[in-house]
């Protein structure tokens, strides 16, 4: 989502830095990872979400 040309969605959801990836669970957030991330970082990030 562009939060420049949607910032309401910026403030609901607390975006402090861009990238940031909002994980969802049965429509809530369950993780938040922030900021660019190296490949590998972030596959760790979300394998302990997607296992």
């Amino acid at each position: 989502v562009d939060v420049d040309a949607n910032p309401g969605l910026g403030r609901d959801y607390k975006i402090m830095s861009i990238p940031t990836l909002l994980l969802f669970e049965k429509g809530q957030v369950t993780k938040t990872i922030q900021g660019a991330k190296a490949k590998a970082a972030l596959l760790r990030e979300l394998s302990s979400v997607l296992d």
